[in-house]
């Protein structure tokens, strides 16, 4: 899209990582997502990482990585189940656990939660939210028909709870695609956010030096 071109313009190296459930890994992929959404999308980004991190034009101290819906939940996942992995992440619109999330969609990959309570359990970003240790920032639209809010604020009490910074921005009456001044709002944000965290922009100065008595 246009905003990654962008990034790539301010020297940014922009990947796109297919997860295992995706056409590229065939039936196989499908089956290792079946009743445990989660372990093998972080397997898959890690591999991206490991790979990235052979190329000579990246700096692998500072990889981040974001998503939006599904892709949200990926950035949630593979930030608390492989914490230290990345420099920072931006959440959008995420799902934070499986049981938050359409039934009749969620039902047909995972089962019942009473019928597999490993797997929505091991597929929770909600209940490892204590293992974050990277930046993150969680954006959500209050009017989200597709990913209730309820995945985010439950995401950031459980951060609250265990003591964990992280930022968030919350879109008043925006579904779960973001219009007008909040879709130029979030893109900006994000922006700064990973400047901030990756390329070391707006880094807060110490205090300058006593002079020399």
């Amino acid at each position: 899209g246009l905003w990654h071109k962008m990034m790539a313009e301010r020297g940014f190296v922009v990947a796109s990582v297919d997860n295992f459930a995706s056409t590229f890994f065939g039936k196989a992929g499908e089956d290792r997502a079946y009743r445990s959404f989660g372990p093998g999308n972080v397997a898959a980004q890690l591999a991206g990482v490991e790979y990235l991190s052979t190329l000579p034009w990246v700096d692998a101290e500072r990889i981040g990585l974001w998503g939006w819906s599904g892709g949200g939940y990926n950035t949630l996942y593979a930030l608390t189940h492989a914490p230290g992995t990345w420099k920072a992440g931006v959440a959008g619109a995420p799902v934070a656990d499986w049981t938050f999330y359409d039934a009749i969609w969620t039902e047909r990959y995972m089962d019942t939660p009473e019928d597999n309570p490993e797997g929505y359990a091991t597929a929770s970003a909600l209940e490892a939210a204590a293992a974050l240790e990277d930046p993150l920032l969680i954006v959500h639209g209050t009017a989200d028909d597709n990913v209730h809010p309820q995945n985010t604020l439950a995401m950031s009490a459980r951060l609250i709870a265990a003591g964990k910074p992280f930022e968030q921005a919350i879109h008043p009456g925006q579904k779960h695609g973001f219009r007008g001044p909040d879709s130029r709002h979030f893109y900006e944000r994000m922006t700064e956010f990973f400047e901030r965290h990756l390329a070391g922009h707006g880094e807060v100065q110490g205090p300058p030096a006593a002079p020399p008595e």
